[in-house]
Parts: C-alpha cells; structure tokens; sequence
C-alpha cells in the first residue's frame, strides 16, 4: 500500500473502469462497498505527482480499513484476456457443465459481471436439469457475496435433485438464516445418520447446533452436539466445543454431561486451535512455565557460584606453606595462590614455618553472589599486612585514603573489583555517563567520581620482604 510522510511518497491518482460490489472485506470482515479500478501510481512531493510509478489494478478496495489487492495494469488485463478466452474456448469445444463452472468462475475472478450474468442465464437454458450446475453457480455466487440469486439457484437444484447433498445444505443454510431451525434440520437428516461422518461435511450440523443455542433450544443442541461427538470423538477435547456443550448442559441443569473425561496435554498448551485450553488459561500456563524454567536456570546458576569460589592464601612467612582444606590433601603455597572452596563452614590446617588451624565461614547472599565480587583472604602465621586503599575517580578528586589489616588469620572483603591487580589510572567517559552509573559520594557539583579500593600485602620489616602483588577496584559507593 502506498504511504506518504510529511506530503512525500507514494499515492494513487485517477479511477479508471470502476467497478463497486456489496462483500465482506477479506481483512477487516466488514460488509461494505468494495470497490475495483485502474489507477496511476505516483510518487509525489507534497501531495503533488512528481513520477510516475506504472498503472496499477485496485482489487476490493475497501472502505473501512482501505485494505485491498493491487496487481499490474497491464499485466492483469492480459490475464483476463487470455484466461477467460481459454475458458470460452474450452466451453466451446466441450459444453459441459464443470467447463461452464470453470468459466463463470474466471468471469467472477475478475469482476466481469455483466458478462457473468450473460453466460449463467445462457448455461441455465442450455442445461435446464442439470442439479449440479446449479448448484456450482451458486457457490461462486455466494463467494461474491450474490447471496439472493444463490439462494434460487439452490432451491432449483433441489426442486431437480431433492436428495443431492449439497443442494440440501444450500437451503438448509437459507433455513436457518430465516430462524426455520426445524426445517433445516430436516433437510440435514443426511448428515445425522449413523456413519456421516466418514461420508459427508459436518459443519452444517455444528452451525445448526449454534443456531439452536442462541434460540434458546438447548435440548435440540446437545442432540446435535451428542451426534458430532459420535462421529468426530476428537472434538471432544477442544476448548471451544467443551465449552459450547457446557453452556447448553448448564441451561438444561444437566448433571451427568456427553463430553469424555478431558485429558490434558502438554501439546495442547502450544495449540492456538483446537486445544483442550481456553486461551488465557494456555497463556498463563506457559507463563507460568517459562517463569520456572527461569528461576530453575537461575537457581542452578546461583548455587554454581556458591559452589565454586576461591580462598585467596596471602604467605608472608618467607619460606613455603602447606594447606589443608577440611582434612583433605594439603596445598604447598609459596607466595600468594587460591585454593577451590565452596561457600561454607570450612577447617583450614597450616603447616610448614607455623602450625595453625583457622575456621572459616564463607558466606554471602542469595542475590550478592550475582552483584557482589565477594574475596577472601588467608593469612598463614598473621604474618602479611593487607593494605585496603580507598581510590576516587573525578575531575578533581579527593586524595586516596588507606586501611592496613594487621594480624588477622583470615578476612573477608564483601566486594573486590580487581582483587590483587592494579586499579586503572583513569576512567574515560563523559561526565552524564559516569554519572549514570551512580558513583556515591560527596564532592564538588559537576566532578564525576568513582571510589574505589586497592588490597593488597605489604612487607612488615625488611627482614621479611614481600612484593606487591596487585590491587583491587570494589564496586561504586555515591552519597547524592
């Protein structure tokens, strides 16, 4: 469909060989006049035709929602021309009536109905007992939505063929459209025989059933309804026919209801059609399991995480150390080194230059373990001295502040950056930017801070020397 912004793009202009019928709209199923035309595409600047895009075929332009089929001009008049010329030549080397069928069909097809209102007058005298054709007319009459002269043809067929199916439900559609529910049910009665099913369509049968409940005949409903379930049992676990069955039943004061036992499926919860479950039941149900499958995949990432932490072991004693983790097989540690741990009460045995037992708890939150970077840090012998430095990042920040650990066996930090590596010297990025991350503090208007803090073991006398081994960055901290 053609669009314009602003008075610029694309628009039709001029209607040529109008063509206007009474239909339902294929998109919007309004009942409305639908209309069909050649026109001219433009592409258009401020509304005015700039170049031409081709002519173009509007088919059942309709005028609620303006949807509608558009084919080439040119292209579509060709096919006219050589389709029905096709049809007319295959009639007239073969009369019969399918060919006459096929014929006025391509006549309708392409809203020719002048010349299809011709040919039918002229099948009808050629064929005056053919029930068939009639019959076939009328269908294609109804697609176009020619619904009074489809009615007299169905009514001629049957007059000709009085038992021919098709005929019969034409009428019976008539029937019911007029409220003579009974006499449509007579002329149904091929349908309600036992086996009909195997042999015949029974929607006829359902409409009818629909028509009696909204008349307020249930009793006539469930007879309908207890007929399809014998011939189609599947139906028996759709949604929609459960619950049109159940209506009837409520009326009635049924106790003992015709429908089987419903048998639920998880395939039914993915079937927009015939599903066993209304619509906001089937959407809360795989809400509901989508939401479970996300807290079980979370759950599972979260206890991954308990289970696989690291014990940081900081050795200040000059000479290696041995660790044993709840009696297990011990560790030699040189300097610094980690040791696989999972959240927990844990006994830590230190062997080597000290002999020392420490008892650990390893704990954090449920939520902290995804936010937080949580360290914890061993120190044989109180040996090694953890500095913790206090880092900020702005334009003019403050100078940075320093917590020195001394003679702790064992600590724990609940949040480390970068533990044991050096923080960056700088942070890029604009100052809107940093300061959507909400860096906490206090400071001067327009600085963008970010604190942060080192940890790492510094030497306690020269005699026992220890390198720097990193620092760390933890997360931010801003008072606004």
């Amino acid at each position: 469909m053609p669009g314009t912004i602003n008075g610029i793009g694309t628009h039709y202009y001029g209607k040529k060989n109008l063509h206007v019928r009474t239909a339902i709209c294929g998109a919007c199923q309004r009942q409305g006049n639908l209309s069909s035309y050649d026109t001219r595409l433009w592409f258009v600047v401020v509304f005015i035709p700039i170049i031409p895009l081709g002519r173009k075929r509007i088919i059942d332009q309709c005028p609620s929602c303006t949807r509608h089929r558009v084919a080439d001009a040119d292209a579509f008049e060709q096919a006219k021309q050589l389709q029905i010329s096709a049809g007319l030549d295959q009639y007239r080397r073969q009369p019969s009536a399918d060919s006459a069928i096929g014929l006025h069909a391509q006549l309708l097809a392409f809203h020719e109905i002048d010349q299809a209102a011709d040919f039918r007058r002229t099948a009808l005298e050629r064929f005056p007992r053919h029930a068939g054709l009639r019959v076939g007319l009328a269908h294609q009459l109804e697609d176009a939505s020619e619904y009074a002269e489809a009615s007299g043809l169905y009514e001629a067929a049957l007059g000709l063929e009085p038992d021919l199916p098709a005929a019969r439900t034409g009428v019976a559609f008539r029937k019911m459209a007029n409220g003579d529910l009974d006499e449509a049910r007579v002329l149904l009665n091929f349908a309600e025989v036992p086996g009909a099913g195997g042999e015949h369509n029974l929607a006829p049968i359902d409409i009818l059933a629909g028509h009696y409940q909204r008349a307020g005949r249930h009793r006539e409903t469930l007879e309908l309804a207890a007929h399809l379930l014998r011939e189609l049992p599947e139906i028996g676990r759709q949604h929609a026919f459960r619950a049109f069955v159940g209506r009837s039943e409520k009326a009635l004061g049924v106790t003992e209801s015709i429908l089987p036992e419903r048998k639920h499926s998880v395939r039914g919860l993915f079937r927009a059609e015939g599903s066993e479950y209304p619509a906001w039941q089937r959407w809360a149900m795989i809400g509901g399991l989508g939401l479970g499958l996300l807290t079980i995949g979370l759950a599972a990432n979260n206890e991954y995480i308990r289970r696989h932490r690291v014990l940081n072991v900081v050795n200040a004693c000059g000479v290696p150390v041995e660790v044993s983790l709840d009696g297990g097989a011990a560790r030699t540690l040189s300097n610094r080194g980690t040791i696989p741990i999972a959240e927990g009460k844990h006994r830590l045995r230190i062997t080597g230059p000290v002999d020392q037992t420490v008892d650990v708890d390893l704990e954090a939150s449920y939520w902290d373990r995804w936010f937080k970077k949580p360290v914890w840090v061993l120190n044989p012998g109180d040996e090694a001295v953890l500095d913790q430095k206090s880092i900020y990042y702005a334009k003019n920040p403050r100078p940075s502040t320093h917590r020195l650990i001394v003679g702790a066996p064992f600590t724990a930090f609940p949040h480390i950056d970068y533990p044991f590596e050096s923080p960056p010297e700088s942070i890029e990025g604009t100052s809107r930017a940093l300061r959507s991350r909400r860096p906490s503090w206090s400071g001067p208007r327009g600085t963008t801070p970010k604190r942060s803090w080192r940890l790492w073991p510094r030497t306690v006398s020269p005699h026992r020397p220890l390198a720097n081994v990193g620092s760390a960055v933890v997360r931010f901290r801003m008072n606004s």
